[in-house]
């Protein structure tokens, strides 16, 4: 089956929905500044690449980050990756809803 990798903007934000093909396997989860598009990105920001298949259907999948230090409850999440804001040192988790 053919294969792309996909770029997704990831906010900083407890719950979001994003669209991806059906299938697709995330590969890396880090920060990058720069352009995306028309929409300026004034500071780092979290990038998930994915390997997606090229003609699947679209589907929401939901992911959760979590900065250190902030409680929450794992019942139903999968951790994908963790990333450091170079310039902060903060540091977020990324899980997904399973």
């Amino acid at each position: 089956m053919a294969k792309i990798i996909y770029k997704f903007k990831i906010d900083v934000s407890d719950v979001q929905e994003i669209e991806m093909p059906f299938g697709s396997e995330v590969l890396k989860i880090d920060t990058q500044l720069g352009i995306e598009g028309s929409h300026k990105y004034p500071k780092d920001c979290l990038q998930m690449w994915c390997m997606c298949p090229v003609d699947s259907t679209k589907i929401k999948r939901t992911f959760v980050v979590v900065a250190t230090g902030y409680e929450f409850d794992d019942k139903g999440l999968r951790y994908i990756d963790s990333v450091i804001f170079k310039a902060s040192n903060l540091v977020y988790h990324v899980f997904e809803k399973i």
